[in-house]
């Protein structure tokens, strides 16, 4: 199952004291440390589920680099390490908000949502232009174009739309080479004149709109 965490875990915990610890960001969030070689940064959780985490601060990773993220606990002085994948980068005023794909699930006791959301995994927040195509009841094709993406699913901003339970796939460029992922119409509703459908992907997940499959993965040096 794609969700299913890997039985040989990921999670590696250690006591960060003087020689480990780095200056956590004094914003009332909890903190995380990123890091990669010997570069370390201390960031802020914003939302961290699942296999997600969306960070903010001020770092150089850029969507596609490897890291490790570091969930710190101030009572037992321990921090949980499990690598990742930055696969979404956004200008939040003065700070960048960096969404992280997990290769193991956040431990219950670093789970961060915003109040209210109920969600299983985070959504993130795009703008990826293409084509959407389906065939039932006829042969369909439109402009489309993904307006956010979570580890399962996409949305889809289009003038047409697919019947729920539709089979269909959406096609972009992505550097020049056209990528094309599969799914399943779950919902549609529109909203300013335009239809957002909502979709559950099939032959892969959503982090693909970003250019990042989980088959890329690979251990960290």
């Amino acid at each position: 199952m794609l969700n299913t965490p890997n039985p040989l875990s990921q999670h590696q915990e250690t006591f960060f004291g003087s020689s480990r610890w780095v200056q956590p960001v004094n914003d009332g969030r909890r903190g995380v440390v990123l890091s990669s070689g010997r570069t370390r940064q201390q960031m802020s959780v914003v939302q961290a589920m699942g296999f997600d985490a969306l960070v903010s601060g001020n770092c150089q990773w850029r969507p596609g680099d490897r890291i490790a993220v570091g969930f710190q606990s101030a009572i037992s002085g321990v921090e949980t390490t499990i690598p990742g994948t930055v696969h979404s980068l956004e200008q939040k005023q003065k700070e960048i908000e960096l969404g992280i794909v997990l290769e193991d699930q956040v431990p219950d006791r670093y789970v961060l949502r915003l109040p209210g959301c109920m969600r299983a995994n985070i959504r993130y927040t795009c703008s990826i232009p293409g084509k959407l195509h389906w065939l039932q009841p006829h042969s369909t094709s439109c402009p489309a174009t993904v307006v956010n993406y979570s580890r399962e699913g996409i949305c889809l901003q289009s003038e047409e739309s697919p019947d729920a339970g539709t089979e269909l796939k959406f096609s972009w460029l992505n550097d020049g080479r056209q990528m094309i992922i599969t799914g399943t119409a779950r919902w549609t509703i529109d909203q300013n004149g335009s239809l957002l459908t909502g979709c559950e992907l099939t032959n892969d997940m959503g982090y693909a709109i970003a250019g990042v499959t989980m088959r890329s993965f690979q251990k960290l040096p």
